[in-house]
């Protein structure tokens, strides 16, 4: 039994290495000696089951291995499970479909909805997606995923500014507000993959419902960016009057007003102008 918890031991220590990168021959070295200087000095103990126990850099090598095949058969006995393969296959990868990306993955999706029918029409899963409600709510998350995505990509953009900013964010809530009021009246022209099906009134209801809720907590996240002014001469500096400028501001506000080249970049870069070197 000792030899069994030595031998066990000599796994777990093994282990700890791997997981810490450290070299092999460190087990053998500094682990062991360490444990015997602590049970002869603190325990008073024999350290022979201490000195018995493989350390050595290949027995660490070899035990890792080891440990590492034991880790991949398991592996390989999840993946064969129904529900965890179909999650893994291959298919489902994006980097594996060049043309699919994580912004495109649900329009690709309603695309490829009856093709994918076919293959997983046996599936328990894909029951609740044939019904009529099923194919109205993924054609609504559609939509609402690709409308946020485009809004994502415009807020990342290099030369966005606050002013910029602000436009799209509540833009974007108008434009959840029309979808809503679309949705109401039955008509469905804003939302794409949405106005391709029936779409029953219990669903309707709920995908109001929803767009409201959107509405609410945009509005609630961006409470601070709603109530902030930008100054005239900030978002129209050709056009605003320089005594409502601050007075340090109003020679420097003055001399772009008159310079020409500033004028036409306005023109081209609007608010951006301000991010363009002199």
């Amino acid at each position: 039994q000792e030899e069994d918890s030595a031998f066990e031991a000599s796994y777990e220590i093994s282990l700890l290495i791997a997981k810490h990168g450290k070299n092999h021959i460190i087990g053998e070295q500094l682990i062991k000696p360490a444990i015997s200087i602590f049970l002869e000095t603190v325990q008073q103990k024999d350290d022979r089951d201490v000195r018995d126990m493989p350390l050595s850099n290949n027995t660490v090598s070899n035990k890792i291995d080891e440990m590492g095949v034991n880790v991949e058969n398991q592996l390989i006995e999840s993946l064969k499970s129904r529900k965890f393969s179909l999650q893994m296959d291959e298919s489902t990868f994006q980097d594996k479909v060049k043309w699919l990306s994580s912004r495109n993955s649900l329009k690709m999706f309603m695309k490829l909805f009856d093709q994918l029918n076919d293959f997983l029409s046996d599936k328990c899963e894909m029951k609740m997606l044939l019904t009529m409600d099923g194919k109205t709510f993924v054609s609504y998350l559609t939509d609402i995923f690709e409308k946020l995505g485009n809004l994502n990509k415009q807020l990342q953009s290099v030369n966005m500014i606050l002013v910029d900013a602000k436009a799209k964010i509540f833009g974007f809530i108008t434009a959840l507000k029309i979808c809503q009021k679309g949705v109401s009246k039955r008509k469905f022209s804003p939302l794409y993959w949405l106005s391709k099906y029936e779409i029953m009134n219990d669903a309707a209801t709920i995908i109001i419902n929803h767009l409201n809720i959107l509405i609410k907590d945009f509005n609630n996240q961006f409470r601070d960016l709603k109530t902030m002014d930008f100054p005239t001469w900030l978002t129209q500096p050709l056009l605003t009057d320089i005594s409502d400028a601050a007075v340090q501001y109003q020679e420097e506000l003055s001399e772009l007003q008159h310079d020409e080249s500033v004028k036409t970049l306005f023109k081209v870069k609007g608010t951006n102008m301000w991010l363009c070197d002199k």
